[in-house]
């Protein structure tokens, strides 16, 4: 009997400590998510350490999906969380790393695929035609530098 009752108390511990960190983790997405959507001045692209590029591809006739691609890093980006954002209506959660997943590096001299490229892709719900789409992408990069100093990045495509 002591130990069904110590294993039943174990499990909330479990659940509840799950339960919080979710919490948290969904806390810090809509607070980067609006924090991005309302943000006006954006990094200078002198100041940006890394290339961003992105892509659009037409998956079918209602939905276009899209690619931010991070690579190139003039300085090791550790810890990365990013968020992208559009200006297009949709009821998906925004692409995101190192928010409800493990964060990554960006490093300069990456010894693998993994190291020298970080990809957020999401889906537009559209059918209009890829050259006519007034589509614009924010992005939002936080990291660390090798000194544990937090840096911000914001960028807005043109």
């Amino acid at each position: 009997m002591k130990k069904t009752l110590l294993l039943i108390v174990l499990l909330l511990f479990v659940l509840t400590g799950c339960k919080n960190e979710e919490e948290s983790e969904k806390s810090e997405y809509l607070a980067m998510k609006s924090d991005l959507l309302a943000k006006e001045e954006f990094t200078d692209t002198s100041d940006i350490v890394c290339d961003i590029t992105f892509s659009l591809d037409r998956l079918d006739e209602e939905k276009v999906t899209y690619s931010v691609i991070l690579n190139n890093p003039k300085e090791n980006m550790n810890d990365i969380k990013a968020i992208v954002v559009h200006n297009y209506y949709t009821e998906e959660v925004f692409p995101t790393i190192g928010l409800f997943d493990k964060s990554t590096d960006l490093l300069v001299n990456g010894q693998n695929d993994k190291d020298s490229s970080v990809e957020l892709t999401g889906n537009i719900e559209t059918t209009n035609d890829i050259d006519n789409l007034d589509l614009e992408l924010k992005i939002l990069i936080e990291y660390k530098t090798d000194s544990g100093e937090v840096k911000d990045i914001y960028y807005k495509t043109t």
